[in-house]
C-alpha cells in the first residue's frame, strides 16, 4: 500500500510504500522500515527511521511513532491533517503543516511549523473554520501527549515488526 499525503494546494507532501498492520472502520495502522524509497516536496531519498503510523477517518491528525535505525526510541510525531481516507491501494490525507513532537525521554511537547501554517493559510486561503479546527486539534493533542497514556506513552517503543500491536493501538 502507498502512503500518499499532499498539501492543501494538492502538491505532494510524502509518497512511499507501507505495510498495513491493522484496519478498522475508523483507523488504519501501517509500518514503514528504515531505508524505504520516498518521494516528497523535498525530493527523493530513503526513510531515515522506522515508522509506525496511525491514520484516522474521524480525527484531524495522524501519528507517527519513530525509532532510529537501531530501534532506539526517537519520537512521537503528530501531523495536523485532514481526516484520512484509504482503500486497497493507498492511504491519503492532506497535511495542514502544524506538527506536535515529543522526543523520547522528554516531557516537552514542541509545536513545529507554525510559521509554515501561517504562511500557507494566507497563500492557499485556508477557510476560517479549517484554521480553527487545526488549532483546536493542536490544543487537544498537546494535552493528550502531556498525559503520556496509551499510545502517547513510552510503552509503544517496545513494539517491533512481527509482534502484535499493543491493545491501545487497536481501540
Amino acid at each position: 500500500m502507498k502512503h500518499h499525503t499532499t498539501k492543501y494546494n494538492n502538491n505532494l507532501h510524502y509518497l512511499f510504500e507501507t505495510e498495513v498492520l491493522y484496519q478498522s472502520d475508523k483507523s488504519i495502522v501501517a509500518f514503514t522500515p528504515f531505508g524505504v524509497n520516498l518521494e516528497s516536496y523535498r525530493g527523493k531519498f530513503k526513510t531515515s527511521t522506522n515508522m509506525l503510523m496511525f491514520f484516522f477517518n474521524n480525527r484531524t491528525h495522524n501519528i507517527f511513532i519513530h525509532w532510529n535505525k537501531d530501534w532506539s526510541p526517537r519520537m512521537h510525531y503528530v501531523n495536523i491533517a485532514s481526516k484520512a481516507n484509504w482503500n486497497d491501494d493507498r492511504i491519503t490525507a492532506i497535511d495542514m503543516d502544524l506538527d506536535l513532537i515529543r522526543f523520547s525521554g522528554t516531557d516537552e511537547v514542541v509545536l513545529d511549523d507554525e510559521d509554515e501554517f501561517l504562511n500557507h493559510s494566507k497563500l492557499y486561503k485556508y477557510p476560517k473554520d479549517l484554521i480553527e479546527i487545526c488549532w483546536k486539534e493542536v490544543d487537544i493533542l498537546r494535552n493528550e501527549m502531556i498525559l503520556r497514556e496509551g499510545l502517547w506513552g513510552d510503552e509503544i517503543f517496545n513494539w517491533r515488526p512481527g509482534k502484535s500491536l499493543p491493545h491501545f493501538c487497536t481501540t
